[in-house]
Parts: C-alpha cells; structure tokens; sequence
C-alpha cells in the first residue's frame, strides 16, 4: 500500500542559502527529515548568518516511541533521535555508506570480519568517550536487552572485540558486506555506556554524541536541544538551537506555521490542501507500508466451527495447490 505524508515550512525563508548549504550541515536522517527549506528556516528567528543571536529552528512532530535507540530501534523515530544522537556510520544521498563516528573500515580479506576506526577524542554529552568500549556496548545491548527492537538486525554479528581504545572488530556468522549500512542512521545510534546503564533514565534523557544535546525533555509535550559543540562534524552545524514540539493539534499547523510558531511541521492529509492555500511549502514523502491483520483461532469467536472449517478448507486448499 502506498501512502504520502506531507510536511510543510515557511516558504522563501532563508533565501538562496538554504539551497546552497551543504548536505553534510546536519546528519543523513535529520536532513532527509528537515530537507533544505526547514534547514535554514531557522534565520526567520535568529537573523542573518553571523548575527549574536541564536539561530532556532522549531518542529513539531511526533516523539519517538522511547528515547532509547535500542528499543525505539524501527520506525521514522530515529530521525527526531539523530538530533541527540550520531551513528556509527551514515547514508549518503545516492543510499551509500559514509563516515559517522567511524572516520573508516575495513573487512578482512573473507569478508566475514570488519574492524571499525572511530574519530579520536570524541566524547558523549555526559562527558564521556566515544571509544570502542562504548560501541562494544551498544551492539551487546541492542543483541541481547530483552526489549530491543534491533536484535533481529544484528543477528549476522556473531560477537564483538575491542582491538585497542579506538578500534572495534565485529566478527559475522558469514559473509556481509552490507555492514557499513546497516549500521548507518536508526540501527547504530551510540548511546552514552554510563547512561545506557540505566536504560530507563536513557529513555527520560537522552545521551549522545549528536550535533545536538538535549537540555530539557518534557514527554508528549517538547523537547529543546542545543548545539553540541562537540560533535565530529559541528562546523557544518548552522543551527544554534532546535525546540521539537509534540502532540499539536492538526487543525491549528497550518497557522501556526504561517506566524512563524514552527518552522516545520508534520501534515495530517487532511490538511495539505489548506496548506498548499496558504502559500506553504508542502513536501511530499512516498512510503511504503504493510498493514497486517493477525487472527487468534484459538479464541471466540474464531473457534467456532463456520470460522475454523473455513480455516480448515483454506489451509487444505493451499496444500493441494503446492503437490
């Protein structure tokens, strides 16, 4: 089934330099979320380029389900997560593997053993390193935590060693030269060891080493990050702030966007239209969905013998077609 979800931004805000700004000036996913227009969006509130005054770009959106990467795991959460958040690796525009926390890799000459180089002196916002103890940890965790959504996106990496503070080697359960990617964006998010100690305080608080660090969180309503000026690539970063607002009413976006309330802005269907009305830029972003329906014929009234002769003459149906 294929569905469009709609965001819409002020239109024209930024002028020419939001098309010309780089797309390594926020990560993959943040950017294919936000895209060129809300990017720079945030100028309407903090002037021109080089102005002392911050620069905030507001989005309302939907929260992740938890703050976690490792139980968040599927899903377009993990974009609203890339802004406290830094994968290990990234996914360029063309869909290939890039530099994230890992300046680069290598395989074996097998093909069933890569070693991961991290970019040196790099520290979560709590303070502490990004090494390979941190990255050991967080594949560990997101294999075997008993509510991890990524386990099952993991399974080809039989087990993980530290080579020394900034080389991490994963060796598979067979040849898989798709490691590179699959641990770019939502499946290599590094959370902070010390904070995903205490995977329930990490879902309250998020800890990473993202272009941004999370100064307040309240659930279901915002949350507001500031620039980390310590992330790997913070100097393609043009954004002082962004304040993240969730649970709005989809009858009052589209004003809310006209007056300047939000920069960005998640559309219901319903509302495109009225958005496209006001002069708004509306992006639209195919998807493609599954929608599955799971019957229990072990309870009422699926127990019942019209349902479960049906079920019965199905399943006959489909094993004589298969002889």
């Amino acid at each position: 089934m294929r569905r469009e979800r709609a965001s819409t931004g002020t239109r024209g805000i930024g002028g020419s330099r939001a098309r010309r700004a780089p797309p390594s000036a926020l990560p993959v996913a943040f950017w294919v979320s936000l895209l060129s227009l809300a990017f720079l969006s945030c100028h309407s509130h903090g002037g021109t380029v080089g102005s002392p005054s911050p620069r905030v770009l507001r989005w309302a959106t939907d929260f992740p389900g938890n703050w976690d990467p490792v139980v968040q795991g599927s899903g377009g959460g993990f974009r609203v997560l890339a802004l406290a958040y830094a994968s290990l690796t990234e996914i360029d525009e063309e869909g290939n593997a890039r530099p994230g926390l890992a300046r680069s890799w290598e395989y074996n000459a097998r093909g069933d053993e890569i070693t991961f180089h991290l970019r040196p002196a790099l520290r979560f916002t709590d303070g502490t390193p990004v090494n390979a103890e941190a990255v050991k940890l967080y594949l560990e965790r997101a294999k075997t935590q008993p509510n991890s959504a990524l386990a099952g996106d993991l399974s080809s990496i039989e087990s993980i060693r530290i080579a020394n503070d900034l080389d991490v080697v994963l060796h598979l359960t067979q040849v898989d030269h798709q490691i590179p990617l699959l641990l770019g964006q939502r499946v290599a998010q590094i959370t902070s060891a010390q904070a995903a100690r205490d995977p329930k305080a990490l879902n309250g608080f998020p800890v990473g080493a993202g272009p941004f660090r999370v100064v307040e969180l309240v659930p279901e309503s915002h949350v507001f990050l500031k620039k980390n000026p310590d992330y790997w690539d913070a100097e393609h970063i043009f954004i002082d702030e962004v304040r993240v607002y969730a649970g709005v009413d989809p009858a009052t976006v589209v004003p809310s966007v006209q007056t300047g309330v939000y920069d960005f802005a998640v559309l219901a269907p319903s509302q495109v239209k009225a958005a496209q009305q006001a002069g708004l830029d509306v992006v639209f972003q195919p998807g493609f969905n599954a929608s599955n329906i799971a019957v229990n014929v072990h309870k009422k009234p699926f127990t019942d013998p019209p349902f479960s002769r049906r079920s019965t003459m199905r399943s006959t149906a489909r094993s004589s077609s298969t002889r």
